[in-house]
This record gives structure tokens, sequence and C-alpha cells, in this order.
């Protein structure tokens, strides 16, 4: 306003001044000046008055940007508290981002008795079913007016029934087309081990193609928490239908018993013609009347356990030792749930997919889900002979199943490996395959410059005790498994214990190393450390660097701290994927 009244003050002060016109009177003159004033006092208080407005708009924009920012932080509160009531953390901290082999995931499954499996669109991809959003993702074509969030719900179904109808009919044409892949058949080879192993398998799957139950996959150990697409019922929100008057969150068996009596085989779609799609009138039920709509959970839907069995799935989840991801991005509300519950309790959980994209909180195989979990079936099955303690390696001459080759003694014709696996000096004959350690190759222990750190000598331990940082000093390290040995928690402390066993299970450390003088003085610290002689042992056994994808190495020769005999293994806790530091980050985070 500030323009506007400063022109309005100079136009009055023109008049005042006679440029209106000439003045009739020296009375009127003077009356018409004292009218000229008081509309200027006007303007000023006119003026004052803007700049306040101005002032307090000011002010209110600040206001404005402040309970933004405040009711920022308390959305994120709000989504701590909610993450927290639902079994995670906000942050979703555990075990660090980590890809791990096939082998590592059978040891894994091995040693879980209770195994959950969550699996999404990236396990049917392999029988030509497109995925739920890749980049030739089903639910990215067939409609070119609706966002598949905005197809697949009840509002639109409400709204264009026949033409959502249709679409379905289209979908499940794909599916019946489609057979079960090898990762179905393997999986289900894998559930049948471990019960046979004395554990249990429950698959809970995103899918709605039913090739799970193709596969043969028990139907007491199967989840469609997003329903089956070769099911219909008819549409309970409609007054009259059969589950109108239903609590539809119900648990109790009546009710349950009722909602799941209305879930009929949906009909067929019709033979194309020249190609394409017959359309078809939606389907009534024969009961009620009313019409039929896909047992499939849409967007803007909940899930429940007399239709899709949530309750069921999170009490398997609850009780799993852990949880194997195969083929899903965890986009969906109970498949995040489940994630979450499964990180906060410390449980490990194994991505399987191709891609690069990973995940804190997950242990990561790269691989499609038909070769990764082909492996996994080959390696559990000879780990499924072992007895579910191994027998222990009591020497260094015992028969180590799976064990790598060992390297060749330091001399003349080969120098000491270094921690990129490329040795000093020649390497043709530099490493002797075998099937066993045998300490009559090892070399005389003054030629030994690495040493196998598991526990809290490892760089990278968590919140590391005091004595972890001095000893790391001046030291290199790289990533490495000692094959035929497991780790054990005995002391209240959750200090870890090594134990040497005639078994193809590995554990994960790291080799750390330094210049000769340093490492005569960090080898005295390590007994002095880990207690040798008297509480842990040692022995000069081969050990496998790793690189980062998880893909072996060459061995090296190491020092390695054990309690091989020391306590009884089946009064301790066992860690199942071999790697403590893992374990420990995902325990200290919940």
């Amino acid at each position: 306003f500030d323009p506007a009244v400063s022109c309005m003050a100079a136009a009055v002060q023109a008049v005042s001044a006679g440029a209106a016109g000439p003045a009739t009177g020296k009375d009127d003159m003077d009356a018409f000046r004292a009218d000229i004033a008081a509309t200027l006092a006007k303007c000023d208080a006119t003026t004052q008055a803007c700049s306040e407005v101005q002032g307090a708009s000011c002010s209110l924009d600040q206001m404005w940007k402040d309970f933004q920012a405040k009711f920022d932080e308390m959305n994120k509160r709000m989504v701590t508290s909610i993450a927290g009531a639902l079994g995670g953390s906000a942050s979703m901290n555990g075990r660090p981002v980590e890809k791990i082999s096939t082998t590592r995931l059978a040891q894994i499954l091995h040693r879980s008795p209770r195994v959950c499996v969550l699996t999404g669109a990236g396990i049917s991809a392999e029988s030509g079913i497109p995925t739920f959003r890749g980049a030739d993702g089903f639910w990215k074509v067939g409609s070119q007016n609706y966002t598949p969030q905005e197809l697949a719900t009840w509002e639109m179904f409400n709204k264009e029934a026949k033409a959502l109808w249709q679409w379905y009919l289209y979908r499940w044409r794909i599916c019946r087309e489609s057979k079960p892949n090898s990762g179905h058949f393997a999986l289900q080879d894998i559930g049948k081990l471990i019960k046979k192993m004395g554990g249990s398998m429950h698959v809970i799957t995103q899918n709605i193609d039913g090739l799970h139950r193709a596969a043969g996959c028990p139907e007491d150990s199967l989840y469609e928490v997003h329903g089956n697409i070769s099911l219909m019922r008819c549409d309970e929100k409609v007054e009259g239908s059969c589950c109108f008057h239903h609590d539809h969150s119900a648990t109790d068996i009546p009710t349950m018993s009722a909602m799941r009596g209305v879930v009929v085989p949906a009909t067929k779609p019709p033979p194309l013609v020249n190609g394409k799609e017959v359309e078809v009138d939606v389907p009534v039920c024969s009961d009620c009347g009313v019409r039929m709509r896909p047992q499939v959970l849409w967007f803007d839907e909940t899930y429940n356990e007399a239709w899709y069995k949530q309750n069921s799935a999170m009490r398997a989840v609850e009780n799993c030792d852990c949880l194997l991801v195969i083929g899903t991005t965890l986009t969906t509300g109970l498949p995040q749930r489940i994630f979450r519950t499964c990180v906060a309790a410390g449980k490990p959980v194994i991505h399987v997919n191709p891609d690069e994209e990973t995940t804190a909180g997950m242990l990561h195989v790269q691989s499609k889900s038909g070769a990764a979990l082909k492996s996994v079936l080959e390696e559990l099955a000879l780990l499924a002979k072992e007895a579910a303690y191994a027998e222990l390696a009591m020497s260094p001459r015992a028969a180590l199943a799976g064990r790598p080759a060992a390297p060749k003694a330091p001399g003349k014709a080969a120098g000491r490996a270094s921690l990129s696996g490329k040795p000093k000096a020649k390497a043709k004959g530099a490493i002797r395959r075998t099937s066993s350690v045998d300490s009559s190759v090892a070399p005389p222990e003054d030629k030994v410059r690495f040493i196998f750190a598991y526990g809290t000598l490892r760089p990278d331990a968590p919140n590391p005790p005091s004595w972890t940082l001095p000893f790391v000093k001046d030291m290199k390290s790289h990533r490495a498994v000692l094959r035929g040995a497991s780790i054990y928690e005995v002391d209240a402390e959750g200090y870890p214990s090594l134990v040497f066993e005639q078994t193809r299970c590995m554990v994960r450390g790291c080799l750390v190393t330094a210049e000769p003088k340093v490492f005569e003085k960090k080898l005295a610290e390590a007994n002095r450390i880990e207690g040798y002689p008297d509480h842990y042992q040692r022995r000069v056994v081969s050990v496998e660097r790793e690189s980062d994808d998880a893909t072996p190495g060459g061995p090296v020769w190491a020092f390695v701290y054990h309690r091989t005999g020391k306590f009884d293994r089946q009064q301790a806790k066992r860690i199942p994927d071999g790697d403590w530091v893992s374990h420990k980050f995902a325990a200290e985070n919940r």
C-alpha cells in the first residue's frame, strides 16, 4: 500500500498549494487547509497501519516456518514410536551391509531350526511373470490412465468393476500359463531338508500367482498375505453380501470360518479371440447375488487373519531363528513389519536378489533366486549329513571337511603371501590342494605372520573393549574365513569362543598382520589378551582370504586362538552365520 498512499499525499499537497483551483476566500482557504491537514494525518496513520500489517505478515511467515519444522520433528518422533510398537527401530540399524556366499547362507539355514521365508515377485520372474515394479514390471503396463496404486483399489473396482475384472482375468491368464521354476522347487526341497533335520520352514509370499502351491508347499506352512488370483469372493462391502455384517478383523473361529467359506475358485477367462481378451461380465455370488471380486488385497484395504493369514504369518516370524527374503523390495506394510521385527530381535536376515542394491540390516546374496537356491540346496544336503554338533577336531591332523588348500610353507620357492592375495615371489607351486589340515605341512610358528581375528581383536568390532584399538594399531587387515570351525558365546560377557570341528561350516573374521618386528610384539599382546595358554589354545592353520563380493581368495597360514573341547557346546550359544561381529551389531541395535 505504501506507493498508493504516497501518491495520494502528493496530490493533496498540490491541492493545498492552489493547484486545484483559485480560493474563494481566506476563511474558506483556512478551512480547506485544515481539512487537508486532517486528511494527511489520516494518510500517515494509514501508512503506519500498513507497515504494521506488513510486519505482522513477515512474523506470520516465520511462525509458519517454525510450525512446519516442529510438525516435521513431531512426525519423525511419531514414526519412531510406531516403528518401536511394530517391533522395529527408526534407523533400522543392525547388521552392516555385507555380501555373502550361498555356502554361508546354507550354513545359516542349517543352524536355524525355525526358518521363515518371505518371497516377492522376483522369485516368479523366472517363470515368465513380470515383476511388481521392475523396469519391465507388470504393474507398469495394461493401463495408461492410472497408476497401479490407483487401479488396484476397491474404490476403482466400485467405479469400474467390469474394466477392473477384465484386467485381473488378463493377469490370471499369465499366471495360469506359468509354471513353478527351479527356485520354487529348490525352496520346497530346502524346506523338506530342514524338516528332516528336525526344524521347520514357513513361506510368507506377497505373490498372488499360486506358484508356491503348485510347487508343493504345504498348506499349513504357506501364507499368501496378498491373496490368490485364482480365487474370488463376494464383495463384502456391498450390503446384502454374505460377509457384509461380519467383523472382517475378527479372529474367532466361527467368524473366520464363515468368511473363508465364501471364497471359491475364480471364473476362468474365456479363450482369446484374435489374440485379444474377450469382454466378460462381472460374476455374481450364487448365494447372495452380489458381485464377486478377486481374492487379492488391494492398496486401500488392510490385512486380516481370515483371508490373508496376517496373524499366523507374524507368529511364524516372531518364533523364527532367521528370515530369508527372496525377490522383494519390502514396499508394502506387512513385509516391512516382518523385516523390522527380525532386525529388532537381532535375527539374521538374508536377501537373495540379483541387483547391486543393498539394505542395512541384511546379508546379501547377489544372484537370481533359481541359481542361488539350487546352490544352497546342494550345500545344505551335505550339511544335513552332519550331526547337530559335529565331532570336535582336537588336533590339527583331524580331517576337516571343506577345508581349503593349505598354502605351502614360506621358503625360497614361494614368498610370504600378502593381504592382496598375491605372493611376493613366484606363485606357481605355492599352494598344494588338500582336503584336510596336516600339521606336518604347516610352517614353523616363527615364520607365520598372520593372526585370524574373529572377535574382539577384529578392527571392526562394535563398541570395542579397551584392548582392541591398541592391538590393531599399526596392523593391516583383510576379510577372511576359516572353514571347519564354529563360534560360540560361552561367558556372560558374550565374548566369542572358536571351536575346531569336523564340519563344512565356517567362521568369518579378519586376517591381521604387521611388519616382522611389530608382529612379534602384537603376537605377544594377543597371547596376553586371549589368556594363552591357560584360557585359550593356539593353533596354526590355513585361513582363506575373501573378496568384497564373498568370493574366496588364496589361503595363508595364520595363528588362531580357540577353545576346542574346553566347554559344553550344547550349553553355549552358537552363532549361526559364524560372524560374531555381525551378530554383535545386530544385538547391540535391538
